[in-house]
């Protein structure tokens, strides 16, 4: 029988230093599909968290005392400002820097998106779901606007973080365990967002069928601590230095979780059919209780029972994109409905 072979199934071939070619060819195409933002400037929030932020214009002991002992805009992200004071530090007020800053670190997302993809999944696999990552449009908005060094800084360090537990998983080698740990502390020091990641680990756990042992459960709760104190610690510096809680929180809780079926389907349709990028996205808002409020909520607990009755594989994939949506799903208090840079 004549053996048939996908263009995608290329990367399962391959043996010794050319197991690195399907990383090569990703960056080649990230590299090309951002280039042209190296030549962009700053802008919108640009101008608040570079040119107004002197904690960010210096790497003096009075700036790195500044950005770890205080808050900015209500967030608690001193990796963050590191990054853009590192950055001004070879690039001053000049934009290219910072563009060729994030792109690199993007570029260290896709790499290491694919390499970690190849321990759970097929070769195969992995190239396409890094290639899709790589081109995918919605991620536009984060890799060139500067100001999303945050989001891209947080992927990178929660990758680490997933790449060493899942190491740890492989030889119960204990170092392995506290990077993981340290490398979520960094994740959630760049944005809060990943504070879900020990979330993640415990539904890779789920789907290899361990979840259940003691050994397991001891080291999850090692990082499920690490990030309840992280928690604990932003909820205190966003609500103790704005007015979110009264001023921003339309409608109250019944409202927002009214409105939960709307706001999955907005993400799950710029990840399937990404049409009308914008910065700034117009969000219907649902305040009273009707037919297409009760026919949303059907269809998202059919979904939920799909998933429910799918196997292990699906349901960790599915959650996952569930949970790293938690944050942002308008449980708790924010005055951004949707943006494209949470996906």
């Amino acid at each position: 029988m004549e053996n048939r072979y996908s263009i995608l199934a290329f990367s399962e071939r391959l043996d010794s230093w050319r197991k690195l070619l399907p990383c090569a060819l990703l960056l080649s195409v990230t590299f090309a599909l951002y280039a042209t933002t190296l030549y962009y400037q700053f802008v919108w929030d640009d101008d608040v968290y570079i040119f107004q932020n002197f904690r960010a214009q210096g790497l003096s002991y009075a700036h790195i005392r500044a950005i770890w002992t205080g808050t900015y805009l209500g967030h608690y992200a001193p990796i963050h400002h590191m990054f853009l004071a590192i950055l001004h530090h070879f690039s001053g007020m000049e934009p290219f820097g910072y563009h060729l800053g994030q792109l690199l670190v993007h570029a260290v997302c896709v790499c290491l998106l694919y390499f970690i993809l190849t321990k759970i999944e097929s070769a195969r696999v992995a190239f396409l779901a890094g290639l899709l990552f790589a081109i995918h449009p919605t991620n536009i908005e984060t890799v060139a606007w500067i100001s999303e060094t945050k989001s891209t800084l947080a992927f990178l360090f929660f990758l680490l973080s997933f790449w060493t537990f899942l190491r740890f998983r492989e030889k119960e080698w204990a170092p392995d365990l506290i990077l993981s740990c340290l490398f979520l502390v960094l994740s959630v020091l760049s944005k809060i967002n990943t504070v879900v990641a020990p979330a993640i680990f415990f539904l890779y756990d789920y789907w290899q069928g361990r979840w259940f042992e003691r050994k397991k459960i001891w080291s999850l709760a090692c990082l499920f601590l690490v990030s309840g104190i992280f928690v604990v610690v932003h909820l205190k510096a966003f609500h103790g230095s704005t007015s979110v809680m009264e001023g921003s929180y339309y409608g109250g809780l019944g409202v927002h979780i009214q409105n939960l079926p709307f706001l999955l389907l907005f993400y799950l349709g710029m990840v399937i059919f990404p049409h009308g990028l914008s910065a700034w996205h117009m969000f219907p808002i649902y305040e009273r209780f009707d037919l297409q409020v009760g026919a949303a909520w059907i269809a998202l607990l059919g979904l939920a029972w799909l998933v429910f009755r799918s196997d292990r594989r699906t349901q960790f994939w599915s959650l996952w994109f569930l949970a790293f949506l938690g944050p942002v799903l308008q449980i708790v208090p924010f005055p951004i409905w949707v943006a494209e840079r949470y996906l």
